[in-house]
């Protein structure tokens, strides 16, 4: 078992945030930055861009399901008992040692279930990092085609229904590949 306090003690000691992506996170937690100042921010900073995707194709996913499908417990179960605590709250910490906006923070913490989030349910970038989290463990595979209820109140709050979320997920399937490839 991890000890959690040894875990959190060791997020202290974390090298600070590259300068982008700390303006990167700011500008994620300010509704009134346009889209295109992001994309222009990430564009430049194509490392950020190949670690973020080299991580969604992490081996490590695939040896915790393989150990979740031999022990017959979900990953929820899997990190309670060798963290006794969920990757959320670690991240969560983790953003907030880091200085990240809250709402950064808060979305960190809710990605797996917008229930959880700090200013409570129905929080814009909450839902959308949900959202993201369902659409993304869709196109690995590893989630379910149809929407859970969860997504079903997060996409209404968001003012999109279950054709956007499925056009979204089929734009992110065609391109995923492709994209990946700029960073081997």
């Amino acid at each position: 078992m991890i000890d959690l306090e040894q875990l959190l003690a060791s997020a202290e000691t974390l090298d600070p945030l590259p300068a982008s992506t700390s303006r990167l996170a700011a500008m994620l937690a300010d509704v009134e930055t346009p889209i295109g100042d992001i994309v222009r921010l990430v564009s430049f900073d194509q490392a950020l861009v190949g670690r973020v995707l080299r991580a969604a194709r992490g081996s490590l996913s695939e040896r915790l399901t393989q150990i979740c499908d031999r022990e017959g417990i979900s990953r929820a179960e899997l990190e309670e008992a060798l963290v006794e605590s969920h990757h959320s709250e670690i991240g969560a910490l983790v953003a907030s040692h880091w200085e990240l906006p809250k709402q950064i923070s808060w979305a960190i913490a809710a990605h797996d279930d917008p229930r959880f989030a700090a200013p409570g349910e129905g929080d814009p970038l909450c839902d959308a990092v949900f959202l993201a989290n369902c659409m993304a463990l869709v196109v690995q595979g590893d989630g379910t085609p149809e929407p859970s209820e969860l997504e079903i109140d997060a996409l209404r709050r968001l003012g999109l229904g279950d054709a956007d979320r499925q056009r979204l997920i089929d734009e992110v399937t065609e391109h995923f590949e492709e994209v990946l490839t700029w960073f081997e």
